[in-house]
C-alpha cells in the first residue's frame, strides 16, 4: 500500500479510514450474524480505504428462524490486516470505532428495535416462505421479538453498556454520600 500512495500522510489516512471501515463492518457481520466472509467478498478502495461488502446476508439456523452465525470467529481479523492495522491501531481506532457505533445504537432515542423489527419481520416471512412453512401472525412477533432481542444484546455488549450503567451507578451512589457542601 505505501508503494502505490503519494505519502506518508496518504498511507496514515488510507490505513485510518481502513480501520473505520473494517470496525463497522466488523459490527454489522457480529451483530446481524452474518456469515461466509470470504476474502474475495471484500473490496477495498486503495485511494481511500473505504471497505465494501459484495453481500452481507444473514445466517438462520436451519431448524428454526434464528439468526446464529456457526462460525467459531464472529468477524474476519486475519493476521495480514492485524499487520497492516498496527497493534496501536487496532487498540485505539478499530476499538473506539467498533464500541462508537454501537454507543450510538443504543442509545434511547435511537430505537434500534424499532427498526429491526421491519427487517427481521421481512427475513423471517422469506424464511418461512422458502422452507413452505406457514406462520401465525403469534409465532411471528414472538421470533421478530425473539430475534431483535439477540441483536439487541450483541449490541449492547459491543457499547460497554453494562460497564457503563455499572460506572453510573457507582457514580450515583457516591455524588449520593459525598457531602453538599464543605465546612472548613
Amino acid at each position: 500500500m505505501l508503494k502505490t500512495l503519494n505519502s506518508y500522510t496518504d498511507y496514515w489516512m488510507v490505513r485510518k479510514q481502513f480501520t473505520n471501515q473494517l470496525a463497522t463492518a466488523t459490527f454489522i457481520t457480529y451483530v446481524m450474524s452474518i456469515g461466509h466472509r470470504q476474502p474475495f467478498k471484500f473490496c477495498i478502495s486503495r485511494s481511500t480505504g473505504n471497505i465494501w461488502m459484495v453481500d452481507m446476508l444473514p445466517v438462520w439456523n436451519q431448524t428454526t428462524p434464528i439468526l446464529g452465525n456457526g462460525e467459531s470467529v464472529p468477524f474476519r481479523f486475519t493476521p495480514n490486516i492485524q499487520n497492516f492495522i498496527t497493534p496501536i491501531g487496532i487498540e485505539g481506532v478499530f476499538t473506539s470505532s467498533l464500541m462508537a457505533v454501537a454507543r450510538c445504537l443504543t442509545e434511547p432515542e435511537f430505537e434500534l428495535d424499532q427498526y429491526l423489527s421491519i427487517f427481521i419481520r421481512d427475513e423471517l416471512v422469506t424464511w418461512h416462505t422458502m422452507n413452505h412453512r406457514p406462520i401465525t401472525d403469534t409465532q411471528l412477533r414472538e421470533r421478530i421479538t425473539t430475534n431483535v432481542f439477540q441483536i439487541l444484546k450483541r449490541t449492547q455488549f459491543l457499547s460497554c453498556r453494562t460497564e457503563r450503567d455499572k460506572v453510573n451507578g457507582v457514580q450515583s451512589t457516591l455524588s449520593l454520600t459525598l457531602p453538599t457542601t464543605v465546612v472548613c
